[in-house]
């Protein structure tokens, strides 16, 4: 029973904050509508969201599960964060870099 009460908080803490994001989200639509130059610009503010959920879920390829469960399994948790942090870390730095080096070489000249 206790290994129950700990999942359905566990969800109720990763659920809210999918809730409150959509939620967000869904009431800025109003505000984006009626401040953008035309319709067509609300349709890149939804792509460049999917871009940035996506991109989320490459950055972290799944480690927040990943640390739970070695962490719990782990005689030292701190040391399975800081592994974990590392290579998200280092992954997100690399992304980064390559964005902006993608990004000045295609700038065009002044």
């Amino acid at each position: 029973m206790a290994g129950l009460k700990k999942f359905i908080s566990d969800t109720a803490i990763y659920g809210l904050s999918s809730v409150v994001a959509r939620s967000v989200s869904f009431l800025l639509v109003p505000l984006y509508t009626s401040k953008l130059p035309s319709a067509g610009a609300y349709g890149v503010v939804s792509i460049m969201f999917s871009f940035c959920t996506f991109l989320n879920v490459l950055l972290t390829f799944g480690m927040e599960t990943t640390f739970f469960n070695f962490a719990r399994q782990s005689d030292n948790p701190i040391s399975v964060f800081s592994a974990a942090l590392r290579w998200v870390g280092s992954l997100a730095l690399i992304l980064v870099a390559c964005g902006f080096a993608f990004d000045l070489a295609h700038q065009s000249p002044s």
